[in-house]
């Protein structure tokens, strides 16, 4: 009788072991099917944002890195209105502008006596939409849409106004 009772009690274990093993695997697989989820969503929302977010942090840098006392206008050109930046290199008077053409985020960067047009621009990132405003107290205020719709709204601050 004894011995009987240890084989059931044995196969008993043996299947609570199992069930406990399976538990665990199937919460694994949950957990990697869940997780693998929410990165794929991350993953497209990043990209889904990348142009708007990149353009609006590339034009932040461009006007931290040029901020000298009026180095900086709106002016037309392109698709619209553009910043317009002033610089001086070596005694040489240089004009830089950050303008959107052919659904472009574009950058020209020139001398101050010359003359091109919005297409010799360098091609940064594909947008649909780019305004710059002055607001006549030292801050520019940049709004860029990318061609998902996604919309980016920013004001900067001059520190040498």
């Amino acid at each position: 009788m004894r011995r009987e009772k240890r084989e059931t009690s044995h196969v008993i274990d043996s299947f609570f072991v199992f069930m406990l093993f399976s538990i665990f695997a199937i919460c694994a697989i949950l957990l990697i099917a869940f997780g693998a989820n929410i990165y794929k969503k991350t993953i497209s929302n990043l990209e889904e944002h990348f142009n708007v977010t990149t353009s609006m942090a590339y034009i932040e840098e461009k006007f931290r890195q040029s901020d000298i006392s009026d180095a900086f206008s709106v002016t037309e050109f392109g698709d619209g209105n553009a910043l317009m930046i002033k610089s001086v290199v070596n005694e040489t008077n240089y004009i830089t502008y950050v303008y959107k053409y052919d659904n472009h985020l574009k950058e020209l960067h020139m001398k101050a006596d010359n003359t091109l047009s919005p297409n010799a621009g360098q091609n940064l990132l594909e947008i649909k939409y780019f305004r710059v405003d002055d607001n006549n107290d030292g801050s520019f205020t940049f709004t860029i849409t990318d061609i998902n719709q996604n919309s980016l709204t920013v004001t900067c601050y001059s520190r040498c106004d």
